[in-house]
């Protein structure tokens, strides 16, 4: 199950490697930035495969990081001119 797992990861990231507008709040240009994305898709993909809540999460992360960066991830996917 984790392959699979680590697959999705891989090809959502491919997906938003080709949005560069998207992928340049991922690739550390900002010295903010604390995640890698493959740490936060991994978040990502446990709540929604779980259904807990954000802040139920047990990670390192904080929850509301991994919130943001999912809604950021919704607006951009759908709506490619919002970015």
């Amino acid at each position: 199950m984790i392959k699979r797992e680590s697959l999705t990861v891989k090809i959502l990231i491919k997906h938003i490697k080709q949005n560069q507008e998207l992928y340049k709040s991922f690739n550390f240009t900002y010295h903010t930035q604390k995640y890698r994305l493959d740490e936060l898709l991994t978040e990502i993909l446990y709540v929604l495969k779980t259904g807990i809540d954000w802040r139920s999460i047990k990670s390192h992360i904080n929850w509301n990081t991994i919130y943001k960066t999912y809604i950021k991830l919704i607006q951009c996917l759908t709506v490619t001119s919002y970015c």
